[in-house]
């Protein structure tokens, strides 16, 4: 679930062509005069942590990989939110919006949760949504809004990647996940009792696809995570044998197999147009943030990014 909080992340290039500037003690970096500091620092990588380790247990050489990764988007983040005091301010009621989005479909319980088990405060929540809807607006108003994809290159593409569009084999399946075995041998047997799939994830699971009978969108093998794909094992109608995982005790059902087809060019030409808008999208911006870090004065402490726990 942490996933459903968006901690930004701005992809570049590691160092760049930073000129010689000191890094103060107190801080992991200077970005053009102003530190990053090591509490700054350690805010961010406590929710960053938190998610890595909720998906598999990270090794020393790990984290630190890890902890230098972060430290190039928190300096790039920087750079664009300089960059971006030009154009219009984030105001409080599109964070406020997009907060409630975010909330959508989740208790209070469930969103705690997915906010690292609750390492994000709601303070740390509504600014990191500002700087993310900051940084999104900049480069939408600033670096893509000349960008557009001629039918041209929607034929030449699909010419070249045809078999890209083709349609897997795809599921249609309920889901229930609880935390504890126990909950899970319960559910059994009141599916057993003959009580429906989806009245019980309604009333038990805790998975953001609850208020929806367990309902999750149609996805292919290898699209969601591993104890999905248990699904393609299954024919329609029948329930799975509980499945373990980090997260807890999973049961799908499958309610229908939807068969793999070929896409013809004209069916697969707006999916392509905007596969091939995203590519130049992630050009612009690699190219910007490129640009933004050869010009900026950068200066890392490494001994005290490493120092971090």
């Amino acid at each position: 679930m942490a996933a459903a909080i968006s901690v930004l992340a701005v992809a570049g290039p590691a160092c760049g062509k930073a000129k010689p500037v000191a890094a103060a003690p107190s801080a992991v970096a200077v970005v053009n005069g102003a530190g990053v500091t090591v509490e700054e620092f350690a805010l961010e990588w406590n929710i960053v942590r938190g998610t890595a380790v909720g998906i598999a247990p990270i090794g020393e050489a790990s984290a630190r990989a890890l902890k230098r990764d972060l430290l190039d988007r928190i300096i790039e983040r920087r750079l664009v939110l300089a960059a971006s005091r030009n154009i219009d301010p984030v105001g409080a009621d599109e964070v406020k919006q997009e907060i409630a989005e975010m909330r959508s479909g989740y208790s209070d319980d469930q969103f705690n949760e997915a906010m690292v088990g609750g390492l994000m405060t709601q303070e740390t929540l509504e600014r990191k949504v500002r700087e993310r809807l900051a940084v999104d607006r900049f480069f939408q108003t600033e670096v893509f809004r000349d960008l557009a994809v001629g039918d041209d290159e929607v034929d030449a593409y699909f010419g070249e990647h045809a078999r890209e569009f083709d349609r897997p084999e795809r599921v249609r399946v309920l889901h229930i996940i609880v935390k504890t075995e126990e909950e899970m041998a319960g559910i059994r047997e009141r599916l057993k009792a003959g009580e429906e799939f989806a009245d019980l994830a309604r009333r038990f699971s805790t998975g953001v696809e609850a208020k929806k009978g367990g309902e999750i969108r149609p996805y292919a093998k290898g699209e969601m995570p591993q104890v999905f794909d248990g699904a393609f094992d299954i024919a329609p109608g029948q329930v799975s044998a509980p499945i373990a995982s980090p997260f807890g005790f999973h049961l799908l059902k499958v309610v229908r197999r939807i068969p793999a087809a070929r896409a013809s060019a004209a069916e697969a030409a707006p999916e392509v147009r905007l596969k091939v808008l995203e590519g130049k999208k992630r050009a612009a911006r690699q190219a910007w943030l490129t640009r933004a870090r050869a010009e900026a004065a950068i200066s890392m402490n490494r001994e005290a990014l490493d120092a971090i726990p």
